[in-house]
């Protein structure tokens, strides 16, 4: 017996609503291509300006003292490949690879004991 309804989960009270992208086996149900649907000669889409707008919100203090130090800190870069990356990346200045490796670790060392790496670069043994 099939049914044009789309199914209903327990775990929600809506139901889920068949998409033709993803049925026919894409993997991205709504591609980028697929919004000339929306695209108006009045009104067009601006994709870039989307994309930069959305940069700006993701990039802020929190991301700046948490984020970015800790992936950072889990760069192997003095022993990977001769440590011929140690020097030139991140491709910061240096005051600010030294703020974001070495002063914000220093400020609160207890969140960045399960960094891989040590503020030189080198990797370290892992606190458990």
């Amino acid at each position: 017996m099939t049914t044009d309804s789309p199914p209903m989960y327990t775990d929600t009270p809506l139901p889920v609503l068949p998409t033709p992208h993803f049925e026919a086996g894409e993997t991205d149900p709504f591609p980028i291509e697929a919004s000339h649907m929306y695209n108006a000669a009045e009104r067009p889409t601006d994709i870039l300006g989307i994309a930069e707008a959305a940069g700006r919100k993701q990039v802020n203090l929190s991301f700046v003292l948490n984020i970015l130090p800790l992936f950072l800190l889990n760069m192997d870069t003095a022993d990977f490949e001769q440590g011929m990356w140690h020097e030139v990346f991140p491709p910061f200045k240096r005051a600010a690879e030294w703020v974001l490796t070495k002063a914000v670790p220093a400020w609160h060392p207890g969140r960045w004991r399960f960094a891989a790496c040590s503020t030189e670069g080198k990797a370290k043994r892992l606190a458990v």
